[in-house]
């Protein structure tokens, strides 16, 4: 019920709810995981500045969840979410702190935005 009521609200425009209905397909919470929506999801609250979803789906890039590796705009989103203060460096993000039963960051590119 939960993802559908989520659902309702992300399809609005409500970032909170896109971000957090991304983590719900990203954690297979309330339903399969699902990276390619949790990616989608991630990147429309993300393009609206809602920080947590730029360092979320800037992890997603640079692991290639639920997509292609693109480390570019993993930087990019990295520095977005930095400017808003939710990173001090990228490896203290909320956003890359491993869960139970998921990937810890492979950082296969570099990951700390330039300055």
């Amino acid at each position: 019920e939960a993802r559908r009521l989520y659902g309702l609200a992300a399809a609005q425009g409500h970032a909170d709810a896109q971000c957090d209905l991304g983590a719900m397909h990203d954690d297979g919470e309330g339903g399969p995981e699902d990276l390619v929506e949790a990616r989608r999801l991630y990147g429309l609250a993300a393009a609206q500045g809602h920080a947590l979803a730029q360092c979320t789906l800037g992890r997603m890039l640079t692991n290639g969840e639920g997509g292609p590796e693109d480390c570019a705009e993993a930087r990019r989103l990295f520095g977005l979410a930095a400017a808003q203060g939710l990173m001090r460096n990228a490896f203290s993000a909320p956003c890359m702190m491993p869960k139970a039963g998921h990937r810890i960051l492979r950082c296969r590119c570099p990951v700390r935005p330039r300055r």
